[in-house]
């Protein structure tokens, strides 16, 4: 068995899905589809009914792939509790808590619309300049939807 920390969490165990090999550099690990892992490890721990713990909280925010700050805005709260939460400084409160384990819900079992404004927050938050572009809909007789590869004629 396998003692996996590498997610900062004290209690991970791996029964199999590794292997251990040597090197000139000593021992190095290989983890078997480590996104599932980190996705199950994520799921286990909001389907919890305790309290998160700050190394919880600190793992299913970089989970959900979020800086300190945008999270922090999402959640309407400053940086800074967001670093008291992870340090353990300050507990997580009940309102950030269940939005936190809705939000690694959506994204552990299939990101929905939540979700997807989230990864576009993201994008925005690490710079990713978006080219300015004019928006195309079209109407299937049933509702408007918008459309790629907006051609003026």
């Amino acid at each position: 068995m396998y003692h996996y920390e590498l997610a900062g969490l004290p209690s991970i165990y791996l029964k199999n899905g590794y292997s251990i090999d040597s090197s000139p550099y000593g021992e190095t690990v290989a983890i078997d589809d480590l996104e599932g892992l980190h996705g199950m490890i994520a799921i286990s721990i909001i389907e919890g009914e305790k309290k998160l713990s700050q190394a919880e909280f600190k793992f299913l925010r970089s989970f959900l792939d979020m800086s300190q700050s945008v999270l922090a805005d999402f959640l309407g709260v400053s940086d800074q509790m967001i670093n008291r939460y992870e340090t353990g400084k300050t507990a997580v409160t009940g309102s950030v808590d269940h939005m936190i384990r809705v939000l690694v819900q959506e994204k552990a079992r299939g990101a929905g619309k939540v979700f997807d404004l989230i990864e576009k927050i993201n994008e925005l938050d690490r710079g990713i300049e978006q080219a300015e572009h004019d928006f195309c809909f079209s109407n299937d007789n049933q509702r408007w939807a918008r459309t790629l590869n907006c051609v003026h004629g």
